[in-house]
């Protein structure tokens, strides 16, 4: 009769294994799914090349900023002389420089708030305003740019500067706005061989003007543009000294 508790013992073993063997692959499988989860979302967001937001992170980040009426401000920054880098030394090159690029901004202090890239050798900051020292940061990111070299594969340095364009957020205007206004203030810093500019309306701009949403990115024009006279008149210059 002893044999049926030994067997009962045995069969109770063997479903206990049986579960915890279960339950083990089951967690596994499910925490290899959350990390899975938690990089494509990470990927979503982030810039693959740099580790920076991109340019949908920066929205969300305006939007919540718009939602919440904070005073904060963006800096377009768009590198002067990048494309030679990648001319004459290659595209991996040019994406070591851009991650060293990338990493200096990212170690900006406050006021900035994030850094992001938005496409090719543009990124942007956003900036908390609240204290007016939007342009304080926008000359910080600009000397970080500038200062010093930044170092190719072999270890030889190459100097590069950067166009900056500054905006302060106003209340009701659209993010994608708020970015625009920051471009066609960095491409009027372009225009005058870089430095930081400040976006500022036109004198007769109403409200609707600065509700319109833009129409073609000023990158989209500049071959054009460039050739043509300068109409930075409606921009305050600022030139980091």
């Amino acid at each position: 009769m002893s044999s049926i508790p030994n067997l009962t013992a045995t069969t109770l073993g063997g479903i206990a294994a049986g579960l915890f063997a279960g339950y083990s692959l089951c967690g596994a499988y499910l925490w290899r799914t959350r990390r899975a989860l938690r990089a494509a979302r990470h990927a979503a967001g982030h810039d693959e090349t740099t580790g920076l937001a991109n340019r949908r992170t920066l929205y969300r980040h305006l939007r919540t900023a718009a939602r919440r009426q904070r005073r904060i401000a963006v800096a377009v920054l768009d590198l002067d002389g990048f494309k030679t880098v990648n001319d004459r030394h290659g595209h991996h090159a040019g994406d070591l420089v851009l991650a060293q690029v990338a990493a200096r901004l990212a170690a900006l202090p406050a006021p900035t708030l994030l850094a992001a890239r938005l496409s090719g050798d543009e990124f942007a900051l956003l900036i908390d305003d609240h204290t007016g020292d939007a342009l304080v940061a926008a000359h910080q990111a600009w000397r970080t740019i500038a200062d010093t070299p930044f170092r190719l594969p072999d270890g030889k340095p190459v100097g590069l500067t950067a166009s900056v364009g500054v905006t302060v957020c106003r209340v009701g205007v659209d993010p994608r706005l708020l970015l625009h206004h920051a471009d066609l203030a960095m491409y009027a810093a372009k225009r005058d061989q870089g430095g930081v500019r400040l976006f500022t309306p036109e004198p007769h701009a109403g409200p609707e003007h600065l509700a319109a949403r833009p129409g073609v990115r000023p990158r989209d024009r500049w071959q054009r543009q460039a050739s043509e006279p300068s109409t930075a008149d409606s921009y305050l210059p600022h030139h980091p000294r």
